[in-house]
């Protein structure tokens, strides 16, 4: 079951008040945001950007030139405002035959009068997460991942994601994005093209929108106003636009249980049964329920993709140097390269079959499932999972058909904030 999916101009969208997120159990790092902060927040959140707004930065262009949705709460909506969103919006990936690296495949631009094709090369996607309790998430202490990692071996045996600069990670479907502050700068670039400190907007794959692109700031440089040639304008959200965006999404309340549903401690029974709670934690230091070890694990064959992002076209990062078996590249004296181990703590970028951990809180209301969203139903879901998850996908299918139905029920306990 999905709940219906709110507009912008719903007052279920409105910023509840300070009070009610506090009661609602909303991020403790959150606490110390000003209301006045977080109405800010959500306003950014909501705000449907045009091209050269009038509400961006001095300098900046609004939305795009390359963008995938026109506001935060465009995709992020299910359940409730800051949730996941449907398959429509997942996001592209795609790695050009003449490129080594993934890059964001932008379905708009504001250089083209209609949507854009996919680009060739291989392809992939992602689709749109919750958001809920993200505040929470982005508190948990480093320490914390190892020591989970250090604690499973065996057929479990996650690993703490590292982004490619070597921190680590809490966020992104392959682990990539160390905190809640990267996320969201992330966002604002790459979903919104929307310029931000830290992070350039990402240009186009397709030559001749890059030809528009350059001609169309030259022209615009012209007339006086701060924009780089090739890099997009100096900014389109502040610091403190940014800030606040960060500290409202921050404050978006964990997702609750239903603990009274009928049957549900008997799934949450069988979901430890069948071993789901080895990856699924229920707790992670003091976050209770979010059924998340937030680590990497090897999901199997049929779920790998090489997509990472490491690198986005147009955004300085740099690229993890250790291959997904932690070797690197070394050149030797007369010339010839040997793949050696890596440096201890040289970042190693999750290799095709890896994934991290997602929260299953607030599940109920976030389909379709997986990454890219190939799964309609948590049937579906529970399925496809292999590698180190394939004992507990064969624990599920050899259950009853009451058996199962009642873990799923579980699951549909997991519902977003305020369902």
């Amino acid at each position: 079951m999905v709940n219906r999916i709110p507009s912008p101009e719903d007052n279920d969208m409105r910023l509840p008040s300070f009070v009610a997120l506090a009661a609602l159990g909303f991020a403790a790092t959150a606490t110390a945001a000003q209301p006045a902060t977080l109405e800010a927040g959500r306003e950014l959140f909501v705000r449907t950007w045009v091209a050269w707004d009038e509400r961006a930065a001095e300098g900046g262009d609004g939305l795009g030139p390359m963008y995938n949705a026109s506001s935060c709460a465009a995709c992020h909506n299910q359940g409730a405002l800051g949730g996941g969103g449907g398959k429509e919006r997942n996001v592209r990936l795609v790695r050009p035959s003449s490129e080594t690296a993934f890059f964001v495949d932008h379905r708009l631009s504001t250089l083209s009068q209609r949507p854009l094709s996919a680009s060739s090369g291989t392809k992939v996607e992602r689709n749109t997460p919750a958001l809920f309790g993200a505040g929470l998430v982005d508190s948990i202490d480093d320490e914390v991942l190892h020591t989970l990692a250090s604690t499973q071996s065996g057929d479990i045996s996650g690993r703490v994601p590292t982004t490619a600069e070597g921190k680590v990670a809490r966020f992104g479907w392959k682990g990539h994005t160390a905190s809640l502050a990267d996320f969201v700068r992330t966002a604002c670039a790459n979903e919104l093209g929307l310029a931000v400190e830290g992070v350039r907007q990402a240009q186009p794959l397709q030559p001749e929108l890059m030809d528009r692109l350059v001609l169309m700031q030259a022209a615009v440089r012209q007339q006086g106003k701060k924009v780089d040639l090739v890099g997009g304008p100096k900014r389109d959200l502040s610091e403190r636009d940014v800030q606040a965006l960060t500290a409202f999404v921050g404050a978006l309340p964990a997702p609750a249980e239903l603990t009274r549903q009928p049957g549900r401690s008997e799934g949450h029974a069988l979901f430890g049964k069948a071993g789901c709670d080895g990856c699924h934690v229920q707790k992670v230091a003091a976050v209770d329920g979010i059924y998340a070890d937030l680590l990497l694990h090897d999901m199997g064959r049929g779920l790998a993709d090489a997509g990472s992002s490491y690198q986005t076209r147009g955004n300085d990062k740099i690229v993890a140097q250790a291959d997904s078996a932690g070797m690197v590249a070394h050149t030797l004296s007369d010339g010839s390269t040997v793949r050696v181990p890596a440096e201890p703590g040289t970042p190693v970028p999750a290799a095709d079959v890896e994934w991290r951990t997602p929260p299953l809180w607030g599940v109920r209301d976030s389909s379709p499932y997986l990454h890219d969203g190939r799964a309609a139903t948590l049937d579906d879901a529970i399925r496809a999972h292999g590698g180190e998850a394939a004992m507990s996908s064969t624990a599920y299918t050899s259950m009853t058909l009451e058996e199962q139905q009642k873990l799923v029920g579980f699951l549909e306990s997991l519902v977003a904030p305020g369902a």
